[in-house]
């Protein structure tokens, strides 16, 4: 974790000069112009500006989420390197307001945007607080693996994620059913081609998601129980442990 922050501090340096100067927020509540600039330099240093209809990521979440999942995902080691150097110079630009300016509340309170488009900013938020914190050193150990996961199924894991907000209108008294329906669907191809820590990668990085508006479910992230190859070495079975 160390070297994965040293790397990112070394980004951010040989990037900084290329930021719009922002204002500095001066209190903990979410300013919109400060915001708004910050929310400039985050999509420009990762180029996704354009790709969604040049608008602020507040009013494309989704979009934004998929092609930022594409930078880290296809990128591998350089990609997530990128995504989280970008994130980190962002809640740096929001300073005092990052708190206010990431979480749904404010959007909701502040009548910005409906309740399914304000979950679906902070799903984004949540989504690169676990790759560009707990989850960076396990991406990093399999992005090989991983990313070309990612090159290959893309369009299936946007369509589990699709399939689950889908339900969730539908029914949503079967909250729980549906994302345990979404975790099992998102690491099935990690199961299928990488290893039991990819696996649980992926399945963590939706439930830490999804968590954040359905806290009352608790499915956990079980790891299948077919040999698997972990940390470099295949699991023994009972016979081969004896």
């Amino acid at each position: 974790m160390l070297l994965s922050a040293l790397l990112i501090l070394c980004l951010s340096a040989l990037s900084s000069a290329q930021q719009k100067t922002c204002q500095r927020a001066t209190e903990p509540k979410c300013d919109p112009v400060v915001s708004a600039c910050c929310d400039h330099n985050f999509q420009d240093y990762l180029n996704i500006a354009t790709t969604c209809g040049d608008t602020a990521t507040m009013y494309s979440p989704i979009c934004k989420r998929n092609q930022i999942g594409k930078i880290y995902g296809e990128g591998g080691t350089a990609g997530v390197l990128k995504v989280c150097d970008a994130y980190s110079q962002y809640r740096n630009c929001l300073g005092r307001s990052v708190i206010a300016c990431t979480t749904e509340a404010y959007y909701i309170e502040n009548q910005l945007l409906n309740v399914q488009n304000a979950q679906a900013l902070q799903a984004l938020y949540t989504e690169l607080n676990f790759i560009c914190g707990a989850g960076m050193d396990i991406y990093l150990n399999n992005d090989k693996c991983m990313s070309q996961v990612f090159v290959n199924n893309a369009t299936f894991i946007e369509n589990c994620r699709a399939q689950f907000r889908a339900d969730i209108e539908a029914n949503p008294m079967r909250a729980c059913v549906w994302e345990a329906n979404l975790l099992e669907c998102v690491q099935t191809p990690f199961r299928q081609s990488c290893n039991v820590e990819a696996e649980w990668w992926m399945c963590e990085l939706e439930r830490v998601v999804v968590g954040n508006w359905l806290p009352a479910c608790s499915t956990p992230c079980s790891i299948s129980q077919n040999p698997k190859v972990f940390n470099g070495f295949k699991q023994r079975d009972s016979k081969e442990q004896h």
